[in-house]
């Protein structure tokens, strides 16, 4: 809802919006322009990390995954959603959503992050369970997951 939505669609709202609008103010290309504590402190700061985590904590249960092919699609997921943010605001002609590289790069740590959880319980639950243990259903498919020899921690 903060990355996409919402989306306005009233034309007298629309021109509203269009007026002294300069599309290139909102564009910031420069890796960490802006950055400071205050903002990675901010709900903004934040959400971008927070916004990845889930992505690289749950992708390596839908296909198998390491640190490298994690970071690829997290990268892919993060540019993405900037992609689209600006896709929309050029079909408005004006800035709909700022388009930052930094939104990429805590995006991109917020995945990270996710992955490294994954890895740190897959640790603990591979230190708590049996490979061989006899499991049905969708438990099996997180066992097999969990109890894998493709996901590589520090043991």
């Amino acid at each position: 809802g903060y990355t996409i939505l919402p989306l306005w669609f009233d034309p007298e709202v629309l021109e509203f919006l269009r007026r002294d609008a300069n599309l290139m103010s909102s564009i910031n290309l420069i890796p960490l322009r802006g950055m400071s504590i205050d903002y990675l402190l901010s709900i903004q700061g934040v959400g971008n990390i927070v916004l990845g985590i889930p992505f690289g904590f749950g992708l390596p249960f839908l296909v198998k995954s390491n640190y490298k092919s994690i970071l690829l699609r997290g990268l892919f997921f993060t540019l993405t959603i900037e992609l689209v943010q600006l896709v929309i605001s050029l079909l408005y002609r004006f800035p709909y959503r700022t388009i930052d590289i930094n939104d990429v790069l805590l995006n991109l740590s917020g995945v990270l992050i996710g992955y490294a959880l994954f890895c740190f319980f897959a640790w603990i639950y591979r230190k708590s369970v049996s490979k061989d243990e006899p499991t049905k259903g969708v438990w099996s498919h997180i066992h097999n997951v969990l109890t894998s020899q493709s996901v590589k921690t520090i043991d």
